[in-house]
């Protein structure tokens, strides 16, 4: 982010951000979802909503897994392996991930993930109102 925009914490709502496999994501609680999404169009200018993915961590880290390997090419979670390691995949905060794949397109084009976490029955607010792309 720019000096003029903040820092990553300045994002309404803020939890962590990760750096991983060259790529930004900043988590937020959901509650403040459309509020955070505000903050980074107008003052980050992430100004497109590329993608919105979705996905439900049911029965991540159960026994019979014993981790799953990504690789710059992507990873299969159908097919967990080894690899030579025997770790449980690290825990999720929540069963379900809300990813919002966000670019700033201007001189300097930039890419954020924004993302938030849900249980059952916990709704995560629409940002439609923010990019019209959500629909």
């Amino acid at each position: 982010m720019s000096e003029a925009a903040g820092t990553w914490s300045d994002v309404p709502g803020f939890v962590s951000m990760k750096e991983q496999h060259g790529e930004t994501t900043v988590v937020v609680e959901p509650d403040r979802l459309v509020e955070a999404a505000t903050y980074l169009r107008d003052v980050a200018h992430f100004n497109m909503l590329s993608d919105i993915a979705a996905a439900d961590y049911l029965g991540w880290g159960s026994d019979g897994v014993s981790g799953y390997i990504g690789t710059p090419g992507g990873r299969n979670l159908n097919a967990p392996m080894t690899q030579g390691f025997q770790t449980l995949p690290e825990p999720k905060p929540k069963r379900f991930s809300m990813s919002y794949h966000l670019l700033s397109v201007t001189t300097e084009p930039r890419r954020l993930r924004l993302q938030c976490w849900a249980d059952d029955g916990e709704a995560v607010p629409s940002v439609i109102g923010v990019w019209a792309t959500a629909d």
